[in-house]
């Protein structure tokens, strides 16, 4: 007979605080029958990650000041995947599904430097009656969010390395 054990509970009984990531979901081998029924099964997968990836990201532009100290970089994405692929393989396609979807989502914003970026100048554009910005104000424009990625990326690293034990014990 096996013991369960709290949630927040360690294997010697002590306690713990902190986010633990569990999956929320029940894995099942499926064997479509045919290539309608593949495509119709791919489809229905790829809408319902793509809408959980969007929802979480207006929860975390609605809730930053919650939200902030959650967002991982690199350092803290590689260690969760590596726990994922320890514990079950079929866990990591999915875990890859939803990184790349979240990439996808986060270069498709309007920060400068990013493809939603050069989307946004296009739009400006179109809306100035196809007169382009002068190329110093775009240059400008883009070596600031180029300045904000790089920051932004070498504070998540910093953070992420100072806290990887953190990491490992959450999981």
């Amino acid at each position: 007979m096996m013991k369960v054990r709290d949630k927040n509970e360690n294997s010697d009984g002590t306690g713990r605080i902190g986010v633990q990531l569990s999956p929320n979901v029940k894995f099942s081998k499926v064997r479509p029958k045919n290539l309608t029924e593949t495509l119709n099964y791919s489809g229905r997968e790829f809408w319902g990650l793509s809408s959980n990836v969007l929802d979480s990201l207006k929860q975390t532009f609605l809730n930053f000041s919650q939200s902030a100290s959650k967002v991982s970089g690199p350092v803290a994405i590689i260690a969760v995947g590596a726990e994922v692929a320890k514990s079950n393989i079929d866990g990591l396609y999915q875990f890859a599904a939803v990184l790349n979807l979240n990439l996808a989502v986060i270069n498709l914003l309007p920060l400068p430097a990013l493809d939603g970026g050069t989307l946004a100048l296009i739009l400006v554009e179109a809306a100035r009656g196809g007169r382009k910005l002068p190329l110093e104000i775009e240059q400008r424009i883009m070596s600031s969010g180029i300045m904000l990625v790089i920051f932004l990326g070498s504070f998540l690293i910093i953070r992420d390395t100072l806290n990887l034990d953190f990491i490992k014990n959450m999981l």
